[in-house]
């Protein structure tokens, strides 16, 4: 048998291969896997974490719940949502880093939360790493970040970020679109890249589908919600804060940075974590 007949041979094969595939809607999968009249089912994980349930005010002493998505399709997003009442007067909010250097060491999100006792941690701030073939290799944030009434990382004008004002009871928060209109007042501050929801408004940018971090703001300030999933593009992690209840939203630092840790557990699975210089815990 000649090589220019199995060649030909070997063609035809992967033709009518390549034809009788059929061809998946993914980009619809992708955006239409939540309907806008769609309500998310909080789930209640444990004890320690119990529901508020926002339509009754007398479960005012709990302050966690719960929706998570997972898909086994390779076209739809999987993701988990964390709802964090702020008004908790045990709360504390840590920033990473909160001392100022020239350059960082990077941390593990799940480190940092066990050392610290954390309920919830994550990634936040974007970074320029030192040394692109090292992972664990140190870094410095590119973006604000402000902890123990310090600026620990100077500001983004394009970016945006996420303060926290400390209040009587726990905090309020709010997202800035221009890191360089902070105001004074505040107790800390995590920056990330941009806003994707203004006023309930999607801020729309070039889809692009990856692992995400988000988090939205309720109207009252004072509800903090969560974002970590795969196979999303900045407009689904708007849509999804926004069944929420967010009114402003924003993103952190997503792809292989994304980790988020509930009590003590990294629930977006990844073959590994890289560790990131920036990051937030809430302990109570």
């Amino acid at each position: 048998m000649s090589k220019k007949f199995l060649k030909s041979a070997f063609f035809i094969i992967i033709s009518v291969f390549i034809i009788s595939c059929k061809t998946l809607p993914h980009e619809n999968l992708r955006k239409n896997f939540l309907s806008e009249n769609e309500e998310l089912q909080w789930q209640k994980i444990s004890e320690d974490f119990s529901i508020i349930d926002m339509r009754n005010p007398k479960n005012a002493e709990t302050f966690l719940e719960f929706f998570s998505v997972k898909n086994t399709s390779k076209e739809n997003p999987s993701f988990f949502l964390v709802k964090l009442n702020l008004e908790n007067p045990s709360l504390k909010i840590n920033i990473f880093p909160n001392e100022k250097q020239e350059i960082y060491t990077t941390l593990n999100v799940k480190k940092i939360a066990k050392k610290n006792s954390a309920k919830i941690a994550f990634n936040t701030t974007p970074f320029q790493i030192q040394n692109k073939l090292n992972f664990n290799s140190k870094a410095k944030p590119v973006g604000i970040i402000y902890a123990n009434k310090k600026t620990i990382s100077e500001p983004v004008e394009k970016y945006s970020a996420l303060i926290f004002f400390k209040e009587q009871n726990g905090y309020s928060a709010e997202i800035i679109k221009n890191q360089n209109e902070i105001p004074k007042n505040i107790d800390s501050a995590a920056g990330g890249f941009f806003q994707i929801l203004d006023e309930y408004k999607t801020i729309s940018y070039k889809e692009f589908f990856d692992t995400r971090t988000s988090i939205g703001i309720s109207p009252n300030k004072k509800i903090l919600f969560i974002l970590a999933g795969k196979k999303l593009s900045y407009d689904n992690c708007a849509k999804l804060l926004k069944l929420c209840g967010a009114e402003t939203a924003m993103e952190f630092d997503g792809g292989s940075s994304t980790h988020l840790v509930i009590q003590g557990k990294s629930i977006i699975k990844e073959f590994f974590h890289r560790n990131v210089p920036a990051l937030i815990t809430f302990e109570f």
